[in-house]
């Protein structure tokens, strides 16, 4: 049992992992936060792909946006997620890149994209922005990831290489 005591049920990292691809999966939006020029934080919401097995993210973006702009000059951007069911939210905080490749557009595509991008996945105005968790804030009151103080803060795990750990609090 970690120091998280009688609040917190769960006594692997894949308990929490769990949790946090149902929510990602579960939630179909999120916000991407950037930070802009000024160094304010700037959040937009997004429709992610589903999380890969590792948890990578992929969005789809207008190649021209404010989001691609700042990315290219701040690469550490959150997504955050809310899960109403399970009153439960994820941040993921991770590196983000812009990815152009032609096969990957195709396969991150969705067909409603096309209002915003009529030539497709094969236009240059539609890219990608891929990103790399490093750090994981969790808290899902239905499976009692909550750690103590119950409530006042959340579950937070950290990349160790290719592995996913519990940051203790």
């Amino acid at each position: 049992m970690n120091s998280w005591g009688k609040y917190m049920n769960v006594g692997s990292t894949e308990y929490i992992l769990d949790a946090v691809r149902k929510t990602l999966e579960q939630a179909g939006m999120c916000f991407l936060i950037t930070v802009n020029e000024k160094g304010e934080a700037d959040s937009r919401l997004m429709q992610p792909f589903p999380p890969e097995d590792d948890l990578t993210v992929w969005l789809g973006a207008g190649a021209g946006s404010n989001k691609v702009k700042e990315i290219q000059r701040h690469q550490l951007v959150t997504l955050s997620y809310q899960e109403q069911r399970e009153n439960a939210y994820v941040s993921l905080m991770g590196q983000a890149s812009i990815v152009r490749e032609a096969s990957l557009r195709k396969k991150y595509w969705r067909e409603e994209f096309r209002a915003y991008w009529p030539g497709g996945p094969g236009g240059q105005d539609y890219i990608l922005i891929r990103v790399s968790p490093y750090k994981i804030e969790v808290m899902n009151f239905e499976r009692n990831i909550t750690p103590e103080p119950y409530g006042l803060a959340a579950a937070v795990l950290v990349k160790e290489g290719a592995e996913w750990v519990v940051q203790e609090a």
